[in-house]
């Protein structure tokens, strides 16, 4: 339910892909043109959360963040070799995993093994275009520690979880807004992801 209505909710913020970036601690880079192509958005970033609200004490937090593409032949590393549903990279175009800043930041292969495709820690999930010209673009949320998954025939609702409305996509990286993405309280505030590699 959360994922249908938060989809809904940002089919408004898809013109916004050009605004955005300006509280970010770096430069995104020239918005680029929509359409944009998810799968592009695969690489490492430089990560930055900015709480607003419910935020207390908290501070700006920094991490690593590897996103890969998807593909029709990943399977679960941990549940039976489970396989995406047919076409799923459409509707899941990149899954992901964290990693501390501060470190040097894992190789993208080491944590690519280690990370299971089909049930990961990071998802981004492309929504449909708001019209058929091809002059926007379909709305993406990135979604952190939530149950979504690629299970075929598997609804997953509710649960804990964050996810990040992308507003701008650049040349450098990408921003957006977050907030919690089920039941579970957390902060919210906005989101800058600096393309490393």
């Amino acid at each position: 339910m959360r994922t249908l209505l938060g989809l809904l909710s940002v089919v408004a913020a898809t013109t916004g892909y050009a605004q955005g970036s300006r509280r970010c601690g770096f430069d995104l880079g020239s918005p680029l043109p929509p359409p944009i192509n998810a799968r592009s958005l695969a690489g490492e970033y430089q990560i930055e959360w900015h709480p607003i609200r419910r935020a207390g004490q908290r501070s700006v937090r920094r991490e690593g963040l590897w996103l890969w593409r998807t593909s029709t032949s990943d399977s679960s590393l941990q549940r039976g070799g489970i396989k995406p549903a047919p076409g799923d990279t459409i509707r899941y175009a990149l899954f992901g995993a964290r990693f501390p800043d501060n470190s040097n930041g894992p190789t993208s292969d080491a944590l690519r093994r280690a990370t299971d495709p089909i049930f990961p820690p990071v998802l981004l999930e492309a929504g449909w275009a708001p019209d058929t010209s091809r002059t926007t673009s379909p709305p993406l949320v990135l979604l952190f520690e939530t149950i979504a998954n690629r299970q075929p025939d598997v609804i997953s609702l509710d649960g804990v979880g964050v996810g990040v409305i992308i507003e701008h996509v650049g040349t450098a990286g990408f921003s957006g807004s977050y907030d919690r993405w089920g039941i579970a309280l957390t902060d919210s505030g906005f989101f800058c992801a600096r393309r490393v590699l």
